[in-house]
């Protein structure tokens, strides 16, 4: 539900806002140092939002899926900075 959620979010309101709104509803929990179990439990959520990006009733872009995935882990404390564009 989340994903096409952000979806609508972000065509009613505008990236910055749903962006906001994703950060307030997860919550902030205080920020922690990251272990490698972090980065391997947020690789496998990274992919599964992938997965559930393409296989879910409504295909959703990876700026979606990085929104949800973003909120989940700053909920949990992990600083999850998001950038935009490509490295050339």
């Amino acid at each position: 539900m989340a994903l096409p959620a952000t979806g609508g979010l972000i065509r009613l309101f505008g990236f910055k806002c749903a962006a906001h709104f994703c950060d307030r509803l997860a919550g902030r929990a205080p920020l922690r140092p990251t272990s490698a179990q972090d980065l391997g439990e947020a690789e496998s959520l990274a992919r599964l939002a992938g997965i559930a990006g393409r296989r879910g009733p409504v295909s959703v872009s990876c700026l979606r899926q990085a929104l949800v995935v973003r909120a989940w882990l700053r909920g949990h404390g992990l600083d999850a900075p998001l950038k935009i564009g490509r490295r050339r």
